[in-house]
């Protein structure tokens, strides 16, 4: 990249004049040279979001070198005995036949505008382009003619509706643009360790579009360039491609990136591609992969999560918590992360993220869940629970239930929280206030009292969540700074190692961090598989059939899930792989990063297949309790009907009305018929104990 100061020696004086002046007097005179929008637009509705737009992007808003010069030549090969360069005559050919800047006219009134002067747009272009044009100065000027036609008639300029671009230009010294530094560190709890991390605080976004979009970019400053485009509208995108030549197909791929698959299209930079002809490295490479995030609870949830399995597989702390899993909130969100990334030369970075929708929000159960009086009862008597018992009568008799199932001790006493050997763990934690006016405290631990209410309140139907667009930015972390504090938490450091890369570390960086993340979300699932499980084998659990209904709708999202990132997986890895592999040499903590993707991704499957099976296991094992309860419930009544089968012959056999029946003139008939009655039933139920302790 050039100095600030340097000009530009490929394009005309009058045009490297205009590119230094400010951003918006260059708008305003590109502005007045557009007459009209390309019928094609107008025709469709706006800018394409159907079939045709590969065509129309790439034949109207394709900025690539390749994309312009074919156009340049088209208009030089039409021009009468002048083959060396653009005159004015083939000047206004390719703007307006080729490109419809401008009005397409006849021969004749062609002709008649060139002599005369006459259009003023026209003229006003010609000054500055230079007559003879050459390549640069056209394709230079197409670009920004394209700019002016996307903030003039499809209201770019409206920042609230066109999305939101964050630019950020560093190096191993300085970083360029106006960057936000983390302020405050905040403490995270992961494999029984505690480290404090920074808080990467709101990020600044371009607030002028004009300034961005007009600023020569041979002027930025340092050795990386990454511009992430946040939620952005079409328009947007084509603006931006304007700024950094992106090519047609790349171009139709970021404008429908929430339809795009996962995939990877790689030029090697080792070779001159013809998108870059003028050699200034805008040869573009993409890919597309599929992102997923934790919301801030959920992600809070996580933290108490792995605080409470730490302490439970350690014996010093084991006693410390409460032994039952903590409820857990489940929610995340899914979009595509569209990549984009030049040659060496360039050095720049290119992100585009779709709009969030969620995979699932829900809360496994709140903890105000008491059976009913019946239930407690049906369960006495079925076995379910301690108490009531035939003896003997029982198929499959329950276990009783260590509280404690970590060491086998008694019963469960909640111990204080402290932690003898960790005594600022305390000191740091957020403490807050329950409406009782007590701790938040969930499974023996503190917690912030956002979470304590979320886990406290019962979710009423478990995927009516699903497919729902994210719209709370904080809740939902789908901002900029959130989708990205790691990777801006390290830009931070001077001394990084990615502040010493370039944007091949940033790109690679990245996308570990993406696939890390599906990580996590396996983790949060698994723990509220494991909460699930957990209640559903507790006696005391009333809503059973509502566990089972969330154990489905866990199984739904985890194959969402592994659909998600299945193709990205086959398709996707392996070529970033071999890309890797082929740079190595070079850049050994990119091979790094890639190899750590894909580790990442080799845990993920199989950890994602093991969590669904996990799920038709507990399901399966719910049907075969049922049965099992509704099998005991058969016992009792056959053994019921087993033991009075001789009182009911009896009873039926005198109840007859037969004329002559002798024991009715008995005097103590009565007092015979109990008496037979009772020594045959105990002897029927002494005989079926028998058969059942000899079975």
């Amino acid at each position: 990249m050039l100095d600030g100061d340097e000009r530009r020696q490929d394009i005309s004086a009058s045009l490297s004049e205009l590119d230094s002046k400010d951003p918006h007097e260059q708008a305003i005179f590109w502005k007045s040279c557009v007459k009209q929008q390309q019928p094609e637009l107008s025709e469709i509705g706006g800018l394409p979001l159907d079939a045709v737009a590969n065509d129309v992007l790439t034949r109207y808003f394709d900025s690539s070198t390749r994309g312009i010069r074919r156009v340049y030549r088209c208009a030089v090969r039409d021009q009468v005995g002048k083959q060396d360069s653009l005159y004015k005559e083939g000047l206004y050919d390719a703007l307006s036949e080729h490109l419809s800047f401008l009005p397409i006219l006849t021969s004749d009134e062609r002709e008649k505008v060139i002599k005369n002067g006459s259009d003023e747009c026209f003229e006003s272009i010609c000054k500055v382009v230079g007559i003879p044009c050459s390549v640069e100065s056209f394709a230079h000027a197409v670009r920004r003619l394209r700019i002016a036609l996307l903030l003039e008639h499809f209201s770019l300029k409206d920042l609230e509706v066109s999305g939101k671009v964050f630019h950020v230009d560093y190096d191993d010294d300085v970083i360029h643009t106006p960057f936000t530094k983390s302020a405050t560190k905040r403490e995270v709890h992961h494999a029984m360790k505690k480290f404090r991390v920074p808080v990467v605080e709101d990020q600044v976004p371009i607030e002028n579009y004009e300034n961005y979009l007009f600023v020569s970019k041979m002027r930025r400053r340092g050795r990386v360039h990454w511009s992430h485009l946040h939620f952005p509208k079409t328009e947007l995108i084509l603006a931006v491609g304007q700024v950094w030549r992106l090519p047609g197909p790349a171009l139709a791929m970021m404008c429908e990136l929430g339809k795009a698959q996962p995939q990877i299209e790689y030029n090697d930079p080792s070779e001159r591609s013809r998108d870059d002809e003028d050699g200034l490295g805008y040869s573009w490479s993409y890919i597309a992969l599929p992102a997923v995030y934790l919301d801030i609870t959920s992600r809070q949830n996580l933290d108490l999560w792995r605080r409470w399995f730490g302490r439970r597989q350690d014996p010093k702390l084991r006693n410390s918590v409460d032994p039952n899993p903590p409820r857990v909130h489940v929610a995340c969100t899914n979009m595509t992360l569209g990549m984009m990334w030049s040659s060496n030369k360039a050095n720049c970075l290119l992100t585009a993220e779709t709009e969030p929708y969620y995979i699932g929000k829900w809360t496994t159960d709140a903890d105000h869940h008491k059976p009913s009086a019946f239930k407690t009862f049906l369960d006495k008597i079925t076995c379910k629970g301690s108490g009531l018992c035939c003896s003997g009568l029982c198929l499959r008799r329950n276990k009783p239930q260590s509280s404690d199932k970590g060491d086998g001790k008694g019963d469960y006493q909640k111990l204080p929280t402290e932690d003898p050997d960790d005594n600022d763990l305390e000191a740091a934690r957020s403490t807050c206030s329950s409406p009782r006016g007590k701790k938040c405290v969930i499974a023996g631990i503190e917690v912030p009292q956002s979470l304590y209410e979320v886990l406290n309140t019962e979710d009423e139907g478990s995927s009516h969540r699903t497919g729902e667009k994210a719209t709370d930015e904080d809740e939902a972390c789908i901002t900029f700074e959130k989708t990205f504090e790691p990777v801006l938490s390290v830009l931070e450091k001077q001394n990084s190692l990615l502040r010493l890369g370039d944007h091949w570390h940033l790109l690679t960086r990245i996308v570990l961090n993406r696939t890390a993340e599906y990580m996590d979300v396996l983790e949060v699932y698994e723990a509220a598989i494991t909460r699930l499980g957990y209640l559903i084998h507790e006696a005391s659990t009333s809503n059973k059939d509502s566990l089972i209904s969330k154990i489905e709708t866990v199984k739904l999202e985890l194959n969402s899930l592994q659909r998600l990132v299945q193709p990205f997986a086959d398709f996707v890895v392996p070529d970033l792989l071999a890309l890797a592999q082929t740079i190595q040499a070079d850049y050994p903590i990119v091979f790094h990063h890639v190899k750590d993707t894909e580790n990442n991704i080799r845990a993920f499957m199989p950890k994602c297949t093991s969590l669904i099976s996990r799920c038709e296991h507990l399901t399966i094992e719910y049907d075969r309790i049922a049965g099992d309860k509704m099998n005991n419930i058969l016992n009792i009544l056959t053994f019921i009907t087993f033991v009075i089968t001789p009182m009911q012959i009896m009873t039926g056999l005198y109840g007859m009305n037969f004329k002559i029946i002798p024991e009715l003139r008995w005097d103590y008939g009565y007092h015979y018929f109990w008496g037979l009655s009772l020594t045959l039933t105990f002897t029927f139920a002494l005989i079926l104990v028998c058969l059942r302790r000899a079975s």
